[in-house]
């Protein structure tokens, strides 16, 4: 009896050793309003590459390449969007990610170019997350990544009845950045209070966005240092959206306890970040950006039981967590 052979190929090898070319194609067709060009009717190498003013040549191999990554489809010579394309990579749709595709992989190629060397060294490659850095680094991100979070921001508010049966929260955004944690909120109350905490460079940024968005009167800026200052007292809720990878786990059981003083008795604290299983070996987004944060700093993605344990330790009652569907990760909320 013959035993069956088994056939490898390095064909998901190559395609993942060469990564970074489909990260450069989106990344650039996504700078051009090539997606953009094509929801407006400009579906054909020539349409797209006049109204984007970029090389007809380059422009037919780029589309292609975006048929091949199914982002696109063709029928002969015309291009069109799939359904995910549509929600995500054309301006102005409200679902939109496409200054975050445009310019985050750019942001951040050269320093991955340079894992090799930080391996080596065990140190950072370039330090975002001091002060002096802080100060030009995250006003530059902010507005790119925001579109990420005001989708599962919103979903949380209504999870927790803003606008419904919660109204006039009192409410911090630690490390606030552009406020998309809490823009839904305002968004769904417009009598919520939130006070925006960051640096002041960033809080100058984010004072434009609010008013961008037409929820300027629900936001107080106030400037401090989350790891050092205090919070405040008396809110309802605390939000830290995008903030604890950032930190080591010292930084987090100092900030979480932090949290803990500035809510009410029953306030409760949201945690939106990039959780890998507890195992880290998945998903594969939290697990590889913890890699990001070995490049930029001490940071590193931390699994719920770590989260768990320091709420626990600050006195925390509860801590769940709640899948908003509209992100890689789920939502921690505990409860003071």
């Amino acid at each position: 009896m013959q035993t069956a052979v088994q056939h490898v190929t390095p064909d998901r090898i190559m395609q993942v050793a060469h990564g970074f070319w489909p990260a450069a194609i989106m990344s650039s067709a996504a700078a051009y309003d090539f997606f953009t060009h094509i929801a407006l009717g400009r579906n054909t190498v020539e349409a797209v590459a006049s109204a984007a003013g970029t090389d007809h040549r380059g422009t037919r191999m780029v589309l292609d390449a975006l048929v091949s990554l199914e982002f696109l489809t063709k029928q002969e010579d015309r291009y069109a969007l799939t359904p995910e394309s549509d929600a995500f990579l054309v301006r102005d749709r409200p679902t939109s990610i496409l200054e975050m595709i445009a310019g985050h992989p750019p942001l951040m190629w050269d320093d991955w170019g340079k894992l090799r060397e930080a391996l080596k060294t065990g140190q950072p490659v370039k330090t975002v997350d001091d002060l002096e850095s802080g100060n030009t680094f995250f006003p530059r991100l902010i507005r790119m990544i925001m579109s990420l979070s005001l989708g599962p921001a919103d979903a949380v508010a209504e999870h927790l009845g803003i606008g419904s049966t919660l109204k006039g929260a009192a409410i911090v955004d630690v490390g606030a950045g552009a406020c998309a944690w809490t823009i839904p909120f305002a968004r769904r109350d417009r009598t919520a209070r939130i006070t925006a905490f960051d640096l002041q460079p960033v809080l100058d940024e984010a004072a434009k966005i609010v008013r961008e968005f037409g929820v300027a009167e629900s936001f107080r800026m106030q400037p401090g240092d989350y790891r050092t200052d205090e919070l405040g007292r008396d809110f309802d809720i605390a939000v830290f959206g995008n903030i604890c990878h950032i930190e080591t786990s010292q930084g987090n059981r100092q900030l979480i306890a932090r949290a803990h003083r500035a809510l009410k008795p029953g306030g409760r604290l949201v945690i939106g970040d990039m959780l890998p299983n507890e195992e880290r070996t998945g998903p594969p987004f939290p697990v590889m950006f913890a890699l990001n944060m070995f490049l930029h700093g001490a940071g590193d993605c931390y699994t719920f039981g770590e989260y768990r344990g320091w709420l626990r330790e600050a006195g925390f009652s509860g801590a769940d967590t709640y899948d908003t569907h509209r992100s890689h990760s789920p939502v921690i909320i505990a409860t003071k």
